[in-house]
Parts: C-alpha cells; structure tokens; sequence
C-alpha cells in the first residue's frame, strides 16, 4: 500500500506565493500599459472626466459574484477601489474634498477606503466651505469633476447652480423610509436624461443634464 504524499513544505509554499505575487504585479504592469493606451484613445475620442459610475459598479458586482476563499470581501473591495480610483487619477488627475464638520476622522477613513493614498485629500470645516470649493473649482479651465457627497451637500451645490449633471443609482428595491435626495423646499430642477445604463443586477444608472441655473 502506497504512502500519501507528504504536504508541501513551508518553503514549497512560499515560493508559490512569491510566483502569485509576481504574477499579480506583472499584471498591473500591464493594467497600466492598457490605461496608457486608454488615455491616447480618449484624447481623440471623449471630453469630460475619466469617472464612468456604470463601468465601476458593473466591475465591483461582478467582483463580489466571483468572490471565494478565506480572504474577507471588504478587502478585495478595498484592494479594488483602489486600483479603479489611482487608474481614474492617472488619466485625468482629481482631488478630494469632504466636508469634516460631523467626524473628521470617519470621513478621512471612509474617502482613504475609496480612494487610496495616491489621491489628493481636501479636507473642509463646514459644508459652506466645501460648496465654495467647488465654485471656485468650476471658475477654473481644466474637465469636468464629480461630486460625491450627501444629501445636503447636493442641495446645497444646486442652491448655486453648480450641479450640471446628476448620475443616480436606481436600486430595484422599496425600502419605504430613509433620506430624500431632493428634500421639500430645495432648489428647482429641470433634468434631461442624456444617458442612461442597466446592470446585470437591475441597477439603472441615469444621467441628467440640469437646464442652465437662473434666480427666482
């Protein structure tokens, strides 16, 4: 009767992780060389900023559908909106400003978990500073930017007429209660739909146009 084969070594194991660990670095190595070809497309063939919500959400569903193995979704998560958001910066270089007033440190750890190090962090006191970042912002030549915040955030941004498009997330889902977007009493908005995409998942991801801001 044969003997069972003896477990790998420590060593054996290592080495196999070391060979992972190449291959995933080769790999974005050649992530990167694709985005290098990427920005040359999109200087011929797009304007506006590298953001593209549909793509990100499609790519993160489809993450969490194959997700398997010991190590925890919140970090393949992680490891992944890094590597989306450091990729958007390297096309079309962005900052990001939060508004700190309610919990300095949460909102640093929760645009760090988005984000990454790579992007610029701006913090801001008061959701008055931040909207006025934004308008000092959209003074500036250069493309577009995002903007994501809350609620209040927003409405604030369209009481000064600086929200030119809208992407919203309609999830197929009543939950009956929560916060409103656009709350009673807030500024009015006349939208056109410019776009317009449906995940896998059911999620309809639309894009709106804001008629130009007026007074009254």
């Amino acid at each position: 009767m044969s003997k069972p084969p003896a477990p790998p070594s420590l060593q054996e194991l290592r080495k196999e992780i070391d060979a992972i660990d190449e291959q995933v670095h080769r790999l974005l190595m050649a992530r990167g060389d694709i985005i290098d070809r990427l920005i040359q497309v999109k200087q011929t063939q797009e304007v506006g900023s590298a953001f593209r919500p549909a793509r990100e959400a499609s790519m993160m569903r489809e993450l969490v559908r194959r997700h398997r193995g010991i190590l925890p979704l919140d970090t393949i998560e992680s490891i992944w909106r890094v590597i989306i958001s450091t990729f958007t910066y390297v096309q079309a270089p962005f900052s990001v400003h939060a508004d700190v007033s309610v919990s300095e440190p949460a909102m640093r750890d929760s645009a760090r978990f988005h984000f990454g190090f790579v992007v610029p962090y701006v913090a801001h006191f008061s959701a008055q500073a931040a909207v006025e970042a934004v308008a000092k912002l959209k003074e500036q030549p250069g493309k577009d930017f995002g903007v994501l915040g809350s609620g209040q955030l927003v409405r604030s941004l369209m009481q000064r007429g600086l929200v030119d498009d809208f992407v919203l997330m309609i999830h197929p889902l009543v939950l009956g209660t929560g916060r409103r977007l656009f709350a009673d009493g807030g500024a009015f908005a006349e939208l056109e739909l410019t776009d317009t995409t449906t995940t896998t998942t059911g999620v309809v991801i639309a894009t709106y146009r804001a008629a130009p801001h007026s007074e009254g």
